[in-house]
Parts: structure tokens; C-alpha cells; sequence
């Protein structure tokens, strides 16, 4: 037997008060025990002022702070694993790495069985996001190569790394050490995988995309928003998109491999935003 901190009741066993209610009763000036007895928790649940839309509210505060607060967690997680990568402690990196992971799959309410995907960063505030998770994919790709039971979490960080890579900036570097670790890995047939899907991923990649260095740029974005407006309504306008689909891969394959030309054709799409978007 116990007493209630609330009422002083001696009951069998206190049970706990939710955090939603707990701020819900702060706010309005009641203070309420971490677990009280069941008659306690039933009379405030119950009073008028925390039904409905208030206690919902509530809960959906408590969450969005809950979010907030491991979104602000994976820093200290990305510190981690990366001193335990310089140390090679692989293993504690790794551990660490799927943390972060999960993390952003809490944050972004990804299902069960659900996977990250890149345009889950759209948003402007966290498309640097982008280049941070590939290289935590990179890294795992290497650190579970070394050991056979971790095959199949191979495959499936090489899989989500080709996802990502062709968003980033970091394509070309990491692309390039993938094939450099090729020749030494113990799984080369998951590090051929992802040199193919990344490849191929890539070479659809338009020249906007290839210029501002991500799909979500706002330079982008402005100009396909200018592509779905002021083009595609009409039909000379559909033909212009149909040339430029067929031959922007090539020319974007020219800009990747030139940095000089890149910087030309960024300033020359910035003047025509400002002049046309």
C-alpha cells in the first residue's frame, strides 16, 4: 500500500499523470504529482476546462517539443560518432550513427519500415541536412563492411547513400572514394551497387539542379514554378520543356565537370530570375 501525494488516499498503486496533462494543469495554476491514485487522475482528466480541443492542443505542444528537443540532440550524437570514427572505435561509431537515424525518422514521423528520402529536407531550413546524412550513409557503408553480420545493413545504407548522393554537393568526392574502396572492400558487390544507382540517379540531373547544387534550391524552385506557369500552359511552351528535358542532361554532365562554367551559367540563371521570375 501507498499514499496518493494528491489526495493522501492509501491505495494499492499510483498511476502516472501524462505530460500533455501535467502542462494543461500548470497552466492553469494546478499542481499535480508525476503519479498519483487512479480517483485523482480520473477527476482531472474529467474536468470541464481539459476536454476536447485543450487536452488536444496539449498533446500536440508535448510532441512538437518532444521533436524539437531530439532534433537539437543530433549534434551531440554527430560529435560523438565522429570522435569514435577518428578513435576507430567502429562499432560505438556505428551504434551512435543509428541513433542519429533514428532520431530523424522520429522527427519526420517516418512509419515502420519506412526509410529516410531526400525530400523529406526540402524545406529550405534543413536542405544542409541533405549532405550531413549522406556522409553519416557513407560512413556506415564503410563501418559495416567490416564485419559479415553486418551485410545486409550494407546493403541497405548504400541504398539509401545512392538516394541522397545526387542532391548534394559531396557527389563527385564520395563517388570517387567509392570506387577507390572497391578494390579493397570485403562486400565490393553492395559498393558496386552504389556507384550504379548513385550514377544513374545523377544522370538525369538538369542543369538548374546541377548549377545551385540541390533539387531544393530556391533558384530551382523559382524556376520551376516559372516552367509550370508561364510554360507549360501553352504549346510552343511544352515544346521548349520537351528540348530542354532531352538535352540538359548532357550539358549538366559538362557543368559538373567544370567548375568555372558552373559559376558562368549560376550567374547567368540568377540575372534571369530576377528579370523573369
Amino acid at each position: 500500500m501507498t499514499n496518493c501525494p494528491q489526495c493522501g488516499t492509501q491505495v494499492e498503486s499510483l498511476v502516472p499523470v501524462d505530460q500533455p496533462l501535467q502542462m494543461l494543469l500548470q497552466a492553469q495554476g494546478t499542481k499535480i504529482a508525476n503519479e498519483v491514485c487512479s480517483n485523482c487522475l480520473n477527476k482531472f482528466q474529467n474536468k470541464p476546462q481539459l476536454t476536447g480541443t485543450s487536452l488536444i492542443v496539449a498533446q500536440e505542444k508535448s510532441l512538437d517539443e518532444r521533436k524539437l528537443r531530439l532534433w537539437r540532440s543530433r549534434i551531440q550524437l554527430l560529435t560523438s560518432a565522429r570522435k569514435h570514427m577518428m578513435s576507430k572505435r567502429y562499432a560505438d561509431a556505428a551504434a551512435t550513427y543509428e541513433k542519429y537515424i533514428k532520431i530523424l525518422e522520429l522527427v519526420f514521423d517516418i512509419k515502420k519500415g519506412g526509410r529516410l528520402t531526400p525530400e523529406i529536407f526540402k524545406d529550405s531550413a534543413r536542405t544542409q541536412e541533405l549532405t550531413v546524412v549522406t556522409n553519416v550513409f557513407w560512413d556506415l557503408v564503410r563501418i559495416y563492411d567490416n564485419h559479415p553480420a553486418w551485410s545486409e545493413k550494407q546493403k541497405v545504407a548504400a541504398e539509401q547513400l545512392a538516394s541522397f548522393l545526387g542532391f548534394t554537393p559531396v557527389y563527385l568526392e564520395i563517388l570517387r572514394k567509392a570506387e577507390t574502396f572497391l578494390k579493397k572492400s570485403n562486400n565490393p558487390g553492395t559498393v558496386k551497387m552504389l556507384i550504379r544507382k548513385a550514377t544513374a540517379s545523377r544522370a538525369h540531373c538538369f542543369i538548374a539542379t546541377e548549377t545551385f547544387a540541390s533539387p531544393f534550391a530556391p533558384e530551382v524552385i523559382a524556376l520551376r514554378r516559372w516552367r509550370d506557369n508561364r510554360l507549360i500552359p501553352y504549346f510552343w511552351g511544352r515544346l521548349l520543356v520537351k528540348f530542354y528535358y532531352l538535352t540538359s542532361p548532357s550539358i549538366a554532365r559538362i557543368l559538373r565537370r567544370s567548375p568555372q562554367l558552373r559559376k558562368g551559367m549560376k550567374k547567368f540563371l540568377g540575372e534571369f530570375i530576377k528579370r523573369f521570375t
